[in-house]
């Protein structure tokens, strides 16, 4: 379901989560009946996923709309798909955002876009941006990039695909201060590199892949709460960086250990036309895998002497060495190794 909507109608979207079984069970909505409602669902459909905290709904607006929401009880056995029972729904009157009348579950969600469809358009449009492009923003950005969004959402109707393509497009999406500023997920690490480089993994690899997400802070569908993970900053801590280094390190030296250190070798010969040039292969190997480059040119410096491992200096200014030398693979491990533990690396 989410995939078939990612790029569908986020109005479609909203209806069909809220009567999935997976979410009537987490969000105690097959508990919500007309004997003992139950508030849950109705507060997070508004609070975290349309309208946002406080935004344009009163505690009213959640207690009646509970009210609306229930009815979807009983399942043939645990499990199986939760459907709607006539005797458990809540058939009185109910006035959500100002209006009145026997409002059930597809009301709430005509109601929600109907008079507050600004809000769920810009609260939407704020959180893709800050997904996708950087997790700041200002009044300028607001008024120039969010609200235009929203306009664009408003009137495809709220089909997601035509504002998100006018944000992919856009100038400012390629803007260099909106890149390299988001700092990677625990999974954005792993499987970005992964793809980048076409390194060999299996199933055992993939297991310790998600073990050492798990340390990183991002146990794979088991978010804390019903928020999810919060994302760029609190990703980082003294456990959790240093577990993102000791993974990549593994992963790497797991490579050379076990006969994969022509791979190594082979990236770096493809990404730079082997070339025989230290200073150009580092540069161009760093490069590589940062948003922006690095920091300062004494950054570049010292990965270059960190490649050029124990190689006489003169092997290299009399173009003696290239990336065939027996010692290629070790020099190469120590740059990959080196790089995935530069601050830059954590940023996408």
């Amino acid at each position: 379901m989410l995939q078939d909507n990612a790029l569908g109608n986020f109005k479609d979207f909203v209806h069909e989560i809220g009567i999935n079984s997976t979410m009537l069970y987490y969000l105690n909505g097959f508990q919500n009946t007309n004997f003992n409602p139950n508030e849950n669902y109705a507060r997070e459909l508004f609070e975290l996923f349309t309208l946002g905290e406080g935004n344009g709904y009163t505690e009213t607006d959640i207690t009646e709309s509970s009210r609306a929401l229930t009815g979807y009880n009983h399942w043939d056995s645990p499990g199986d798909q939760i459907y709607f029972d006539p005797s458990t729904f809540d058939d009185g009157e109910k006035t959500i955002f100002g209006q009145t009348g026997n409002w059930g579950y597809g009301d709430v969600i005509e109601l929600l876009f109907q008079e507050r469809e600004l809000e769920v358009a810009r609260f939407i449009c704020d959180k893709l941006y800050r997904f996708f492009v950087s997790p700041e923003t200002d009044e300028t950005i607001v008024g120039n990039i969010i609200h235009p969004l929203a306009d664009t959402l408003i009137a495809s109707s709220f089909d997601l695909a035509p504002m998100l393509k006018q944000l992919f497009k856009s100038e400012h999406f390629f803007d260099q201060k909106a890149i390299g500023v988001v700092l990677k997920s625990p999974l954005d690490v792993i499987l970005t590199y992964v793809n980048e480089t076409g390194f060999f993994y299996n199933d055992e690899i993939m297991e310790a892949f998600l073990y050492y997400a798990g340390l990183m802070g991002q146990e794979i569908f088991d978010p804390p709460d019903v928020s999810g993970w919060q994302r760029d900053e609190d990703w980082i801590n003294t456990s959790t960086l240093t577990a993102r280094w000791q993974l990549m390190q593994l992963y790497l030296q797991y490579l050379y250990d076990n006969g994969l250190q022509f791979t190594l070798v082979d990236l770096a010969r493809e990404l730079t036309n082997d070339s025989n040039d230290p200073e150009y292969i580092t540069q161009v190997m760093v490069d590589y895998f940062m948003s922006q480059g690095l920091h300062t040119a004494n950054d570049y410096v010292v990965a270059t002497d960190i490649f050029k491992w124990e190689v006489p200096q003169n092997y290299f200014d009399e173009g003696i060495w290239n990336l065939n030398w027996s010692e290629a693979p070790l020099q190469c491990l120590l740059l990959l190794r080196h790089i995935v533990t530069m601050p830059e690396f954590q940023l996408k």
